[in-house]
């Protein structure tokens, strides 16, 4: 019977070890403390969990993305160890938020003629970095069928309550008849070239149908190097694609001149299924031709633009799509924009720029692969003005 005692006694030491070691293995190996914790970023940031590692008290081997693309609260669960190799399990509540306060593209004065009849709203240029409808407001009285000068306030606000104002004078001037202006003043491409050629530029020239007949043999004599041609343009916002009438003829005569060729498409783009669209339409149109130069992104309806409805972020959002689309089918892509709407619209590219600012000298501070000087060139075999081109190498 004792025999029987010290054996039951044994069992239940066993049993009670057994159960402490299977205890201390499940809270070493198993068991997890579980941790809440909130935090806070800006939208669009592009963060990972690893920006928060002061916050986390764990070593992070699964360093995820986080969602912060839309405004509001977004959840990340992480299992990790900590210094003591104890497992741990975040619940990681981001709260969302966007403190970028709305733009306004606007100088200190905005002028029209006597009669005019679209929205100040319409027109002059706001955009928020998220919100694709800020509300814009005009404060003060005016009229656009008196001439006079009116003291404004234009207020823009998005809907995360954040807000620009900007006074600025509008002028209501007097319509006048058309005249004809007899100036005849011009930028020739020989002193274009004379100033600007070295061994690191080429000179060149871009033409659409605007400049009609060209003779390229006479242009490769003047001395232009290459030509950037418009294959197209987009019938307005949603409209069909047009192939520019001169296209076929440009690109044949200038390849056959021995001219480098890009090409630029002018486009209405408002969503990033349209940019793929247009890159498709652009490409099946190139495959029997030669292309040296980049296939430009050119969107100019800054008049129109607060009417698109998009945010800055899904404006670029856009562009981008064109330009990785257009890389994606094995052409090099190229933005073009001119100086104001590359610092005050577009986000810094990845990719080439053509810059269109018509000065002697440019003081953008941004990088440019090709620079537009001017839209008043005249070059031997256009009849007309011409845009004149300055192309750095890389």
């Amino acid at each position: 019977m004792k025999n029987k005692k010290i054996v039951i006694i044994v069992i239940l030491i066993m049993l009670i070890l057994v159960s402490i070691t299977t205890l201390l293995i499940y809270n070493l190996f198993f068991k997890e403390e579980i941790i809440n914790l909130k935090l806070q970023t800006d939208v669009y940031s592009q963060k990972t969990l690893m920006d928060f590692s002061n916050e986390i008290n764990c070593t992070i081997q699964d360093n995820q993305e986080i969602n912060t693309n839309k405004v509001g609260t977004t959840q990340n669960i992480l299992h990790c160890r900590d210094d003591e190799n104890k497992r741990i399990k975040y619940i990681i509540d981001f709260n969302i938020v966007d403190e970028v306060a709305p733009k306004i593209i606007l100088k200190d004065s905005y002028t029209v003629t006597e009669g005019y009849n679209k929205s100040l709203t319409d027109v002059i240029i706001s955009v928020d970095n998220y919100d694709n409808m800020p509300k814009r407001e005009i404060i003060g009285e005016y009229d656009f069928n008196t001439v006079g000068n009116y003291p404004l306030t234009y207020k823009i606000t998005d809907s995360s309550g954040n807000t620009t104002t900007q006074d600025f004078m509008l002028y209501v001037i007097e319509k006048k008849a058309n005249t004809s202006n007899s100036n005849d003043s011009y930028i020739s491409f020989n002193e274009v070239k004379s100033e600007h050629k070295n061994s690191n530029t080429e000179i060149g020239i871009d033409v659409s149908k605007w400049q009609e007949e060209i003779d390229f043999e006479k242009v490769k004599k003047a001395g232009a190097e290459f030509v950037i041609i418009r294959i197209g343009h987009q019938d307005g916002f949603n409209g069909e694609y047009i192939l520019d009438p001169y296209f076929k003829q440009n690109i044949e005569n200038a390849t056959k001149n021995n001219l480098k060729v890009g090409i630029y498409f002018y486009s209405y783009a408002n969503s990033k299924e349209e940019a793929i669209n247009q890159v498709n339409w652009i490409t099946n149109n190139l495959k029997n031709y030669q292309i040296d130069l980049p296939i430009v992104y050119d969107w100019e309806s800054w008049s129109n633009f607060n009417s698109t409805n998009l945010s800055l972020y899904q404006f670029n959002e856009v562009a981008d799509t064109f330009l990785e689309e257009i890389e994606k089918k094995g052409y090099t892509p190229m933005l073009y924009s001119s100086k104001n709407y590359l610092e005050n619209i577009w986000y810094e590219s990845k990719y080439d720029v053509w810059l269109a600012h018509y000065t002697n000298k440019t003081n953008y501070n941004g990088n440019y692969y090709i620079w537009q000087m001017c839209s008043d060139g005249k070059i031997d075999g256009i009849n007309g003005y011409v845009d004149i081109d300055i192309l750095y190498k890389k």
